[in-house]
């Protein structure tokens, strides 16, 4: 999901004029990603679905290049209605058609470039930088706070939004000393996962501990935390 108050500027679009102006620009804009062995100006954002098998949902109010989407709909006083096609009444809120049009009458500035969306490159983690074993263990000190070590730096979790109760730290500050045992030379992803999937198996058998003390976590709020460690090393 893409707002478009929360992302930059230059990722979103950049105008005929600061295409000029700013020649050697490093970000491709999302819009102009085109995917690999299909042509056409209005393929560009598709680019992750084909490549990826990712679907976008953007939200935008001041650009009308994004209304090529496969169906867009409006908000007006924050409400929405999408109703189907076999189902159309009169207050629907779905607007792809109108879009569509609006936009076909449009003079585009876009530019197609062959920049397909690569695959997501996998990281190995060194887990002795994760925390100090010889200190004591990572220790919670609040819902977005833990103290990975007594003279270090903590680890803040606030831009973790999924996070809504302690015990999810907890099982954080525990996941996190656990992988420090974990052998070297094993991508982060399928650390993350196993830890996950092992701890998930665990409550279901009744091993995993007191009920109430640890409460579940997904693998990317995990990977979240484990990236915001300072000292963090990837081989």
């Amino acid at each position: 999901m893409f707002d478009e108050d929360l992302c930059a500027t230059n990722f979103m679009i950049r105008d005929d004029v600061m295409r000029k102006l700013v020649k050697l620009e490093p970000i491709t804009p999302l819009i102009e990603r085109v995917p690999p062995k299909i042509e056409g100006m209005l393929m560009q954002i598709r680019g992750l679905h084909f490549t990826q098998g990712v679907s976008s949902i953007l939200v935008v109010g001041g650009c009308s290049d994004y209304l090529i989407a496969d169906l867009v709909i409006m908000m007006e006083n924050y409400r929405a209605k999408y109703v189907p096609v076999r189902e159309i009444m009169l207050t629907s809120r779905d607007v792809t058609a109108e879009a569509h049009a609006l936009l076909s009458q449009t003079v585009h500035h876009l530019q197609a470039k062959d920049i397909a969306f690569p695959p997501a490159p996998s990281r190995t983690i060194i887990p002795q930088s994760l925390c100090d074993r010889s200190d004591r263990p990572p220790k919670p000190r609040s819902l977005t706070i833990i103290q990975l070590s007594r003279s270090g730096p903590d680890l803040e979790l606030d831009a973790l939004s999924q996070l809504v109760h302690s015990s999810q730290t907890r099982l954080i500050a525990q996941a996190i000393y656990f992988l420090t045992t974990i052998g070297k030379g094993r991508a982060m992803k399928e650390m993350v996962n196993e830890v996950i999937g092992d701890w998930e198996e665990s409550m279901l058998n009744g091993d995993g501990g007191e009920e109430g003390w640890l409460a579940a976590v997904r693998g990317v709020d995990l990977g979240m935390a484990i990236n915001r460690i300072r000292g963090l090393k990837v081989a």
